[in-house]
């Protein structure tokens, strides 16, 4: 199952990915982002581990992934498990004047069990991550800053 979704975010490519190449700052824009640790601090680079606890449709999930790929300021690329589940995705940036577009890709691969399931769970995550979005939007567009790491508790 695969995601992308974008969005055009009127800051400079530096203040956008500042912001999405860090991910101990998802907890600020992204709903459900209940904890996150980034094996080192500021932004990621190949072999980054990350462990996410996220609240997600009535559950718990735990996300371990690993950062395989980094292009600085264009792109960067996970991979590992969400739920138990195959996960990989991508953040990726392109600059145009003083503006950046965001694209978020995710590939999620559910259990069998799940096929019934799958066309709503796709539905809903792609509608999550167009809100997530917009939320960093409203974020980044309303400050000139990259926002703080927030406090999980």
């Amino acid at each position: 199952m695969r995601i992308i979704a974008h969005i055009w975010i009127h800051q400079p490519l530096n203040c956008v990915y500042q912001t999405l190449a860090n991910h101990s700052l998802d907890g600020s824009w992204r709903t459900g982002v209940t904890g996150i640790q980034q094996s080192h601090p500021g932004t990621v680079q190949v072999g980054t581990c990350l462990e996410e606890t996220l609240h997600l449709m009535g559950r718990t999930l735990h996300t371990d992934s690993t950062v395989v790929y980094v292009q600085e300021g264009v792109r960067h690329d996970f991979v590992g498990t969400c739920g138990g589940f195959p996960l990989s995705g991508s953040r990726s940036f392109q600059a145009s004047m003083n503006r950046t577009r965001v694209t978020l890709e995710l590939q999620l691969t559910p259990p069998e069990s799940w096929l019934p399931y799958v066309s709503l769970l796709k539905f809903f995550l792609h509608q999550r991550i167009r809100q997530d979005l917009r939320q960093l939007k409203s974020l980044l567009e309303r400050t000139s800053h990259s926002p703080q790491t927030p406090s999980y508790s």
